[in-house]
């Protein structure tokens, strides 16, 4: 859905102006619990 694009972007467009930069380990956290969240709103706990 258009909608979670654009949170993806929103994420990684905040993650981009953090300085100093955030690992990938880190990016990569970030997206996979706004993909959790994804999931939940989408599915429920159960998802």
């Amino acid at each position: 859905m258009m909608v979670y694009a654009r949170a993806r972007e929103a994420v990684l467009r905040r993650l981009a102006e953090i300085d100093p930069p955030p690992s990938e380990e880190a990016i990569a956290r970030q997206l996979a619990k706004l993909e959790d969240a994804i999931t939940e709103l989408e599915y429920g706990r159960d998802g």
